[in-house]
């Protein structure tokens, strides 16, 4: 074998070396990279799933519907929301021609986790609040004290929700303008957790249902309290 063939030969026999060799470094980053890919995805699921398994969640432990009689209310305190629904003009009605139904709810937090605040929102088209608190006095419910322009967020700023806390909630409206669920939920209940998480439950009123809850990012939360119509 010539001198110029050994060269040739050394030299190609390098340079496969060499290939392999960075062959092998590439696949081995390659399937450290993978690796790392899978072991970030297991600490992020493990996250959302402790996120999950420690969420507030609301439910309804008890309800109760009756018709208003004589237009009167007991004190407004007890209910971190009192509100009317209202889907048409209401100062076009007297108090004596309809018939208000009134219905109470008591949620519980049985999840694990504190809520901070709330918002109680009506998601229909047309449909708004009126926070009997603020816009009627809390002996006699008349028509004619509430504000000319509703709401469509109505918020809880008091004590925060703890795990086993209940809360109350009353919704009056007229029995022949019953919110329907159709074709969209008529209602839901949007929270901030204490661990800086924010979340939405719909809220079918008038009937007994209540979604469980769910997760949704701050600005989703922001469209819901400050949507405008």
């Amino acid at each position: 074998m010539t001198f110029e063939q050994t060269l040739i030969i050394s030299i190609l026999s390098a340079v496969v070396a060499g290939a392999l060799s960075i062959l092998g470094v590439v696949l081995t980053l390659r399937q450290n990279n993978k690796q790392l890919i899978i072991e970030r995805q297991e600490r992020r699921e493990e996250k959302i799933q402790k996120i999950w398994d420690t969420r507030p969640e609301l439910e309804i432990v008890n309800y109760d519907r009756t018709i208003l009689s004589n237009g009167y209310l007991e004190e407004s305190e007890q209910f971190i929301f009192d509100c009317l629904i209202e889907p048409y003009n209401i100062h076009k009605i007297s108090n004596k021609e309809k018939q208000w139904v009134r219905i109470d709810y008591t949620l519980k937090n049985i999840g694990k986790e504190i809520i901070e605040y709330m918002d109680f929102i009506p998601l229909q088209k047309g449909v708004f609040f009126y926070d009997i608190k603020k816009d009627t006095n809390l002996d006699k419910f008349e028509i004619g004290a509430f504000k000319e322009k509703a709401t469509k967020c109505i918020t809880y700023y008091g004590d925060k929700v703890r795990q086993g806390d209940t809360i109350k909630i009353r919704v009056l409206f007229l029995k022949e303008l019953e919110p329907v669920n159709f074709p969209t939920v008529s209602c839901c209940i949007a929270y901030k957790s204490f661990n800086k998480k924010y979340w939405r439950q719909n809220f079918y009123v008038p009937s007994k249902t209540l979604e469980e809850s769910m997760l949704i990012t701050e600005k989703e939360y922001n469209e819901l309290t400050t949507r405008v119509e």
